[in-house]
């Protein structure tokens, strides 16, 4: 019968290594701030970039390294003993919760309400900033409008 190694736990300082390791491979060229909360949320990870992937695309990195979760039918933190591979090796991930954040430069907010006025779409200035955020995260200019409820010239 073969013999299972035990996986340690890597730290949470080596576990935000990692990830930062693995958001630059994922994602060149893109620059991620990853800090770690101290006190009672020790270990857990905070991600913010402005532009790039939208927020999906980095939670398919991000998700991998959350060693907790939370179920919202019993009202308790889960954990979730993912294994990540850091210098080689593979461990269980020393993070608490992952949350990522996308910011969305002036100019790429100018550049989508550009294009909805090129397209003739209005509405309220609330539903048109909500149509143009959507845009810069990726959502097509139609559906963006269409869920905010813009009417088009």
């Amino acid at each position: 019968m073969a013999h299972s190694k035990q996986l340690e736990t890597l730290s949470a300082v080596e576990t935000g290594k990692a990830l930062r390791k693995a958001l630059k491979a994922a994602f060149p060229g893109v620059k991620f701030s990853v800090k770690m909360s101290r006190g009672t949320a020790y270990g857990s990870f905070s991600i913010s970039w402005t532009d790039g992937p939208n927020t999906s695309a980095v939670n398919v990195i991000a998700d991998a390294f959350a060693g907790k979760g939370f179920d919202g039918m019993t009202d308790s933190t889960t954990f979730t003993g993912n294994v990540i591979e850091h210098n080689g090796e593979q461990f269980i991930t020393g993070a608490g919760y992952v949350h990522a954040s996308r910011s969305n430069s002036d100019n790429a907010k100018a550049l989508a309400a550009q294009i909805l006025a090129d397209e003739g779409y209005t509405g309220s200035e609330l539903d048109t900033a909500c149509a143009i955020r959507m845009i810069c995260n990726g959502e097509p200019v139609h559906s963006a409008a269409a869920i905010h409820h813009l009417t088009q010239k």
